[in-house]
């Protein structure tokens, strides 16, 4: 069972393969999704967050699944 209280580079690492680096080689986030309306390259999770519009709809609210 995962935790609903892991960051996102937790949840990328699960998909790439242990050795290998998190790589933003190209990134780049696009004026209409940018926080200022311009495009930003991007290196690192810390210049995701800056530049990136926050999307309250991509990380859905935690719901408890009662097992019957």
């Amino acid at each position: 069972m995962l935790s609903d209280k892991m960051t996102d580079e937790e949840v990328l690492r699960l998909f790439i393969q242990d050795g290998k680096d998190i790589s933003f080689d190209g990134v780049i986030i696009n004026a209409k999704d940018s926080v200022d309306g311009l495009p930003h390259k991007v290196n690192n999770f810390d210049d995701f967050y800056k530049y990136m519009e926050p999307k309250e709809h991509l990380r859905p609210d935690s719901k408890t699944i009662i097992d019957n």
